[in-house]
């Protein structure tokens, strides 16, 4: 069975996390749009993008057709299983991820809540190495540092001078 043909009956979840994103995407066009020119291109892409792939969700967990009564079965043992529960766990736990990474990110600005989620995030939630995890902290450190070079992009600083 297709995936997200399962979201309507089994995992609402999806949708409110949609809705979340949408309204985060929502406030983050909102406020690109006070930038300069050259400084709002990848906010104003970021968003437009997040903001595309939230209506197509919303619309696909709207116009899914109903499962059938074979399909209804199935959904009904799994949740009894606890798969709906562990999904909205998963829901509401990566939801206080990514409002707590906006909040640092207000605090104490981009570079040290990028390298303190993302290690949290990946030894929390993956259990990745340490090596793992130094690496993917570089490169999406690198990535952030390149993309404001070349797109001249004043990120976040917080109250801390870094």
């Amino acid at each position: 069975m297709h995936a997200l043909t399962k979201i309507r009956t089994l995992d609402p979840a999806v949708l409110v996390f949609s809705a979340i994103l949408f309204a985060v995407f929502s406030g983050g066009f909102v406020a690109a749009l006070n930038m300069g020119f050259a400084q709002r291109l990848l906010p104003l892409t970021v968003c437009s993008l997040g903001l595309i792939l939230c209506l197509a969700l919303g619309l696909k967990f709207l116009t899914a057709p109903e499962p059938s009564a074979t399909q209804a079965e199935d959904d009904v043992l799994s949740t009894f299983d606890g798969a709906s529960e562990a999904s909205d766990t998963a829901t509401l736990r990566y939801t206080v991820w990514m409002f707590s990474y906006l909040v640092a990110l207000w605090g104490l600005g981009l570079w040290v809540s990028t390298i303190v989620f993302t290690a949290a995030f990946l030894w929390i939630e993956r259990r990745s190495s340490v090596l793992s995890i130094a690496t993917v902290s570089a490169i999406t450190l690198l990535t952030a540092y390149s993309l404001g070079r070349m797109l001249n992009v004043t990120w976040p600083t917080g109250f801390l001078p870094f």
